[in-house]
């Protein structure tokens, strides 16, 4: 590959693997602020902690992120 489209790649799965790191954690905040803070009588009422969606949506977006990740590091592994 050309060395101007390493870049556009590289900036591509930047973009990829910030981007599902900030939605999960923008998801997690705003679940712990709307059970804490917002409507705690509704989540005394589920069986399950307010923490349980979150924490099966971690899994697939740590994956998509080290996914991204592990091409940046090929990416520039390549180059050299």
């Amino acid at each position: 590959m050309r060395p101007d489209n390493d870049k556009r790649w590289q900036t591509a799965l930047t973009c990829v693997a910030g981007g599902f790191a900030g939605a999960w954690l923008g998801y997690t905040l705003y679940e712990a602020w709307d059970c804490l803070v917002a409507r705690p009588e509704l989540y005394a009422a589920y069986s399950a902690p307010w923490y349980t969606g979150p924490l099966l949506l971690a899994g697939p977006a740590a994956l998509i992120v080290a996914a991204a990740l592990a091409a940046k590091w090929w990416l520039r592994r390549k180059r050299k």
